[in-house]
């Protein structure tokens, strides 16, 4: 949108086949994720385990410290699964249509070429992990919560979840996919926790 680009960092051994996906953040003003990301970079990585990080799928909101997209987009109610439009002007404006955004088109692509086994996104302040999503919950959300030292809660958005990234990879692709939140303040200490249970639970489920 304002020309900065969405990066991602591949760490693997060769033959490595639990395929993780994760994500610091969608929402430009929840920066937490950003620092387990930066931790995942530097740690290492279990032979079985070939990494994906991507920092922020939402540059310029990064930039701007702004939940939403430069235009206005919250990009985590755009996603081509139960979207519904929401307001222009609203915290959760949806966008005029499903996948209007690059960065949405441009984070669904890329997610069916690389096709993760697991994916983690990021987000605060609800402070828990997701256990609203039948097919992530026991496999991925109880030992995540349990490594990470957070609590297991289903995030329903208020009523129900409309055009968000998890639910639309649970519901479209092959891999299971789950929300982190961090409460509104994290500590570096919750956030390497975090990026460790990223590496120990992705190399054991």
């Amino acid at each position: 949108m304002q020309g900065r680009a969405i990066v991602a960092y591949h760490r693997w051994t060769p033959g490595a086949k639990k395929r993780v996906l994760a994500i610091g953040n969608m929402h430009g003003d929840e920066k937490a994720g950003l620092r387990v990301i930066d931790r995942l970079r530097k740690e290492k990585v279990p032979a079985n385990v070939d990494l994906w990080l991507i920092p922020t799928m939402n540059p310029d909101g990064t930039k701007a410290n702004t939940r939403v997209n430069a235009r206005k987009v919250d990009l985590n109610r755009n996603f081509a699964y139960r979207w519904r439009y929401a307001n222009r002007g609203d915290r959760h404006y949806s966008g005029p249509k499903r996948l209007s955004e690059p960065e949405s088109r441009a984070l669904v692509a890329f997610t069916q070429k690389v096709k993760p086994r697991s994916i983690i996104v990021f987000h605060q302040p609800l402070n828990g992990v997701d256990n609203a999503e039948p097919k992530s919950a026991k496999t991925l959300a109880r030992p995540l919560a349990k490594a990470m030292g957070l609590a297991l809660k289903p995030f329903r958005c208020w009523s129900a979840c409309r055009g968000n990234y998890t639910g639309w990879a649970n519901a479209k692709t092959s891999a299971r996919a789950i929300t982190v939140e961090f409460a509104h303040k994290a500590s570096r200490k919750q956030t390497d926790r975090a990026a460790r249970a990223v590496l120990s639970v992705g190399s054991r489920y």
